[in-house]
């Protein structure tokens, strides 16, 4: 088991599942003036959504399987935290990656300009071991940022920082992940 700090984008840390078949990924940021949630799409190996159940976010706090759960971001200091909790034990077997996304609350008008200070973390929920972590720089004035991937493996997880904003609006990155939106 690998547990670090990815630096750049692409750089993977590598976590043991036999050790921890069950995780708790955690966003902090500072909000600044923007509106924000954070948004999780367990996907196949293709990049798309293994079902409409398979997009986890505000509305939609708990993945249809019980494999992923989004705890409401709250307030946290001068900032604000979200937590991703995943149950390997039952996320289907066609699942290749968790992608994390923080967006802007649609129709609130605000972009990600203000917000910063983006951190992830990675830990076993049994003992609170911290197992891998990044930093994501401020994604600047768009609307979402696909902040970091978590690799599912057959005998290991992966913390993948993204660190990408998306050039649309959220409702299209979520259209690009596969998630049919009704009107």
């Amino acid at each position: 088991m690998t547990a670090g700090s990815p630096t750049g984008a692409g750089e993977r840390d590598r976590i043991d599942r036999a050790c921890s078949p069950a995780l708790v990924v955690e966003v902090r940021w500072d909000p600044g003036a923007a509106e924000t949630a954070l948004a999780a799409f367990v996907c196949s190996a293709d990049g798309t959504v293994l079902s409409q159940g398979h997009f986890v976010f505000r509305i939609q706090p708990v993945a249809g399987d019980r494999s992923v759960f989004l705890r409401e971001d709250h307030p946290s200091g001068s900032g604000k935290t979200a937590q991703v909790l995943v149950d390997g034990t039952v996320l289907p077997a066609t699942a290749s990656s968790i992608e994390l996304a923080l967006a802007t609350i649609p129709l609130s008008g605000h972009t990600l300009g203000s917000t910063s200070a983006i951190e992830v973390a990675v830990w076993r929920p049994a003992d609170g071991v911290a197992l891998a972590s990044c930093s994501v720089p401020p994604p600047g004035p768009s609307s979402c940022v696909r902040l970091a991937r978590l690799h599912v493996y057959d005998e290991e997880w992966g913390l993948e920082k993204v660190a990408q904003t998306y050039p649309k609006d959220f409702a299209s990155l979520v259209r690009d992940f596969g998630v049919q939106l009704r009107d």
